[in-house]
């Protein structure tokens, strides 16, 4: 019983890194609102512009593949290309 009820769609995405699944988002749906917080917004466009700009900033620091960052912000949509961005720049946050 209790692996029927947990039985769900495999579609692959469980496999696909979320850097990937944004990327694929960016490409098909640029203008779509991503991620809003109090009145605030990033389209998925900006998502991925700001992400990049943060994995950039922490590769010329020296962050590398298998780092840990650690990342100290309030909830909010600074949060998400924050860590898109550790992500993509190979670490892991904390």
């Amino acid at each position: 019983r209790l692996d029927a009820a947990n039985a769900t769609r495999d579609d692959g995405v469980a496999d696909t890194p979320v850097t990937a699944l944004v990327a694929a988002t960016v490409a098909r749906r640029p203008d779509a609102v991503a991620v809003s917080s109090g009145g605030a917004s990033l389209t998925y466009a900006a998502l991925a512009r700001e992400a990049a700009r943060v994995a950039s900033a922490l590769r010329a620091r020296g962050v590398a593949r298998g780092d840990v960052v650690a990342v100290c912000l309030e909830r909010g949509v600074a949060m998400a290309p924050t860590l898109l961005g550790v992500l993509a720049a190979g670490a892991a946050y904390l």
